[in-house]
């Protein structure tokens, strides 16, 4: 099994939390402009160091942002596979469905007609 698989909704949650850093950043960044409270109150080589250093930060999370949404990209190819098997990955590992849901749902899928169901 692709390790990515187990890994997508922490690639999900990832992302989130780069995304909400960038904004972060990007608010402390216009803090350390001229006009800002932290810009006021130190001296000018200071805050042009931090401009620098919170721009690079926000180049770094962005390419990180863009890296993982390539992975999920990827992942996401499993939903063209149509059979039984590849949606029961695609719940396990990208829906984050727990086995017991998995097995109660198969069973359930089952024991009404007994043929093998699409799980969508």
């Amino acid at each position: 099994m692709l390790p990515q698989l187990k890994n997508y909704p922490h690639t999900k949650e990832a992302i989130s939390n780069l995304e909400w850093d960038i904004k972060r950043s990007r608010f402390d960044l216009v803090r350390w402009q001229p006009g800002g409270d932290l810009f006021e109150q130190n001296n000018i080589e200071m805050a042009t160091k931090n401009q620098t250093r919170l721009n690079d930060e926000i180049t770094s999370m962005k390419g990180q942002i863009e890296d993982k949404k390539k992975e999920i990209r990827k992942l996401k190819l499993i939903d063209i596979f149509k059979g039984l098997e590849n949606q029961v990955i695609r719940m396990r590992y990208i829906d984050g469905m727990s086995l017991a849901e998995l097995i109660r749902m198969i069973k359930f899928a089952v024991k009404n007609n007994g043929d093998p169901v699409e799980l969508d």
